[in-house]
């Protein structure tokens, strides 16, 4: 991003606020996830890929169909990044490639810290190294928020973990 754009994004989205923001009583890594295609019951997996952005970050990429909802499409990226200051960088990123004033920081939400479009349209989390993004993408909208959080909770089961220092609690 150009500075002046990220410094504005940065403002915009209150960055210093939640940059290194942890939810969790220890410290949470995750390294070469494998999404599982049943992750999401009643949702049918179309396709999981894997992908090197070439930026040093892994990105895992799923799309979804919903049976009962011939026209939706649930389209989601993991960014696996090296630190979890790397996936909030990643986060603000995402922030800004949004493009739209409805984006609004959501507390009681998945992740560390998340944004969300609209409710139910899309929303983004970063949950320790991971910056995760969850969008409708087809012509009929599912509820992204009860499937955001599925994921959470299973990357939690998936990472790996280890106490925060007591100075960072």
């Amino acid at each position: 991003m150009v500075t002046q754009h990220y410094e504005a994004f940065r403002e915009r989205f209150g960055f210093d606020d939640w940059k290194g923001a942890n939810r969790l009583e220890q410290d949470l890594e995750v390294h070469d996830l494998a999404l599982p295609r049943d992750l999401i019951p009643g949702l049918d997996a179309e396709r999981v890929r894997h992908i090197d952005p070439g930026d040093g970050t892994r990105l895992l990429r799923a799309s979804w169909t919903v049976p009962d909802k011939p026209g939706a499409l649930l389209l989601l990226d993991i960014r696996e990044c090296p630190s979890r200051e790397a996936a909030h960088e990643v986060l603000l990123e995402l922030l800004a490639n949004m493009q739209s004033p409805e984006v609004r920081r959501i507390e009681d939400a998945p992740g560390d810290v998340a944004f969300s479009y609209a409710a139910a349209v899309a929303l983004i989390f970063a949950r320790g190294n991971l910056a995760v993004s969850l969008a409708n993408g087809g012509s009929e909208m599912a509820s992204v928020e009860p499937i955001a959080r599925k994921i959470d909770d299973w990357i939690i089961r998936s990472g790996s973990s280890s106490p925060q220092p007591a100075n960072m609690a």
